[in-house]
């Protein structure tokens, strides 16, 4: 891996997990057990898929029982695979605006008042703007 950390669109992008492992110090320090790496994960309609995260899962064990903490970065596919995950909320993302209008200001008749944000993935965010 390269010095620098790839972003999150980076490793969905390319299907890739980024480890860090660490341990919380007394003092308030954190001591790295691993410092960040990513592992490339294949098709999950592939054998090796399966080899990959057991080889993983194998390694989040060896972390945990050195009394160690890991973060996970990348598709929620794969950390699901990896760790327990709470399900995706059926609704998805949403944002809502309320709109106070003390000068009398009004929404003209085509303002879009509601609609869906594309965020990549197949993961889309809704917003909601209401009048107060």
């Amino acid at each position: 891996m390269s010095s620098t950390v790839p972003t999150l669109a980076e490793l969905v992008r390319d299907n890739k997990i980024l480890f860090h492992a660490y341990a919380n110090m007394e003092d308030g320090t954190v001591s790295n057990i691993m410092n960040k790496f990513t592992i490339k994960f294949p098709p999950k309609n592939e054998p090796e898929y399966r080899v990959v995260v057991n080889n993983c899962l194998d390694m989040l064990k060896d972390v945990s029982s050195m009394g160690g903490n890991i973060d996970l970065s990348g598709p929620r596919t794969v950390i699901g695979d990896l760790v327990h995950l709470d399900p995706v909320c059926g609704d998805g993302l949403t944002m809502r605006f309320n709109l106070s209008s003390p000068d009398g200001i009004v929404l003209g008749e085509d303002a879009k008042t509601s609609g869906r944000i594309d965020l990549g993935n197949g993961v889309n965010a809704r917003y909601q703007v209401t009048k107060k």
